[in-house]
C-alpha cells in the first residue's frame, strides 16, 4: 500500500469506514534515542562520550521536550550542544587570560610601586 498524504477529513472518513488508530496530527512526539545513538552520533561528529552523555541524562532529565514541545530531532539539537558547548570553552580561555596586555603609564607603575604592602 502506497503512503499518501491524507487529510484530516479524509481519516476522520477512513476511521469511520476501516478500523484505525486514534490519530491527532497537531500531537507530536519525542523522537527518543537510545543512549548507544547518542554516543555513536558525537563520535561520528568527532565530540567526546563525556559530552554526548551529560547531553542524553540532561534532555532525558527534560522528556525530550522543551517546554511544551517535543524534540523531534535530537541531531539537530546535539550539534547545537556542541556548538554551545564550544563557545562556553572560549568564553572561560577568555576570562581566564591574565591581562598582561594592558600598558600602563610610568607615573602609574610609581604609584603602584610605592602601594606595595610588603
Amino acid at each position: 500500500m502506497k503512503h499518501a498524504f491524507v487529510s484530516i477529513g479524509d481519516y476522520k472518513y477512513l476511521k469511520q469506514t476501516a478500523s484505525l488508530p486514534d490519530y491527532n496530527p497537531y500531537q507530536r512526539k519525542p523522537n527518543i534515542p537510545r543512549i548507544e545513538e547518542v554516543k555513536e552520533f558525537f563520535f561520528h561528529n568527532k565530540m567526546n562520550e563525556r559530552d554526548a552523555v551529560e547531553f542524553f541524562l540532561y534532555y532525558d532529565s527534560l522528556g525530550w521536550f522543551i517546554g511544551n514541545t517535543p524534540i523531534v530531532n535530537w541531531r539537530s539539537k546535539a550539534l547545537q550542544w556542541k556548538s554551545l558547548d564550544s563557545y562556553k570553552q572560549n568564553q572561560n580561555q577568555n576570562n581566564n587570560q591574565p591581562e598582561n596586555n594592558k600598558t600602563i603609564s610610568d607615573e602609574e607603575r610609581k604609584r603602584l610601586w610605592n602601594k606595595r604592602d610588603w
